[in-house]
């Protein structure tokens, strides 16, 4: 079995509180929402985008995981088992958010897909006003 272990700097930014509606004209009617708009009642299909905060922790993540990831092996298409140590400042993220948010971050980096995390073995939150980061050890 193999171990790899990960850091990434700051607070990990929740990727499903941080999500922007945006309508786009669609012509296939069966995906149309209907929403008020500047105009009245519009209908179009709705699609959500990640925020600027999210989007600019991830790439800024995907950078500090670099030096980890000189492997060949990587991304894995194995099934993989995690350890996650979340360490943060300010508000509490929620746990669930913050696993979700590292299994998308890491998706084309550490393992092909998130669907390939078989097993959590350890998820903590931990407050850490002076290094707030997240430690995660994969195995595969």
């Amino acid at each position: 079995m193999k171990e790899l272990k990960l850091i990434i700097p700051g607070t990990v930014r929740i990727k499903k509180n941080h999500k922007i509606p945006i309508g786009i004209p669609s012509k296939n009617q069966t995906r149309w929402k209907y929403f008020f708009g500047a105009k009245g009642w519009l209908s179009a299909q709705v699609i959500l985008i990640s925020s600027s905060q999210y989007q600019k922790w991830e790439k800024e993540a995907r950078i500090a995981i670099q030096p980890f990831l000189d492997r060949e092996d990587m991304p894995t298409s194995e099934a993989v088992a995690i350890i996650v140590h979340v360490y943060f400042k300010g508000r509490e993220p929620d746990l669930t958010g913050a696993l979700e948010s590292i299994g998308d971050c890491l998706q084309g980096c550490v393992w092909v897909n998130d669907s390939q995390i078989k097993r959590i073995m350890s998820a903590t939150i931990t407050h850490d006003k002076e290094n707030p980061r997240t430690e995660i050890t994969v195995r595969y």
